[in-house]
């Protein structure tokens, strides 16, 4: 349900989402899609979303991929934990749609401005 929904939500705004849900293929997904952000559910079946976070932050090719952490544990400890693990925000549960849009096209706009400003750092010998 927490898959459809969030597909729901984003694709109208014209992004392309790709949904798993068997996380043992979170790698593959991953490397096939090349997403331009990550969206992991604090709970999720085989692994947790604070695992897979701190796995993806310690990958060379993937660690400054922007992370946001779905869950409907919104209390300090929880929230710590997300932070701690490398996420760059969480979303609370229920989702409130708009929230949950403008922080992703945030994310993904902060991201690719970042991308550009090292690319333009780099042409220019800095």
């Amino acid at each position: 349900l927490m898959l459809s929904t969030v597909r729901e939500l984003l694709q109208p705004w014209g992004l392309v989402v790709t949904t798993l849900q068997d996380p043992t293929q979170f790698w593959t997904t991953l490397t096939e899609t090349v997403p331009d952000l990550l969206l992991l559910d604090l709970q999720m079946p085989t692994f947790s979303g604070i695992d897979l976070c701190r796995v993806v932050r310690q990958d060379a090719r993937w660690g400054d991929l922007p992370i946001l952490v779905i869950t409907a544990h919104t209390e300090f400890e929880s929230i710590q934990q997300v932070f701690a693990a490398g996420a760059d925000d969480f979303i609370g549960k229920p989702i409130a749609g708009p929230e949950l849009v403008t922080r992703v096209i945030s994310r993904i706009d902060r991201s690719r401005l970042q991308r550009e400003l090292e690319t333009l750092k780099r042409r220019i010998g800095q």
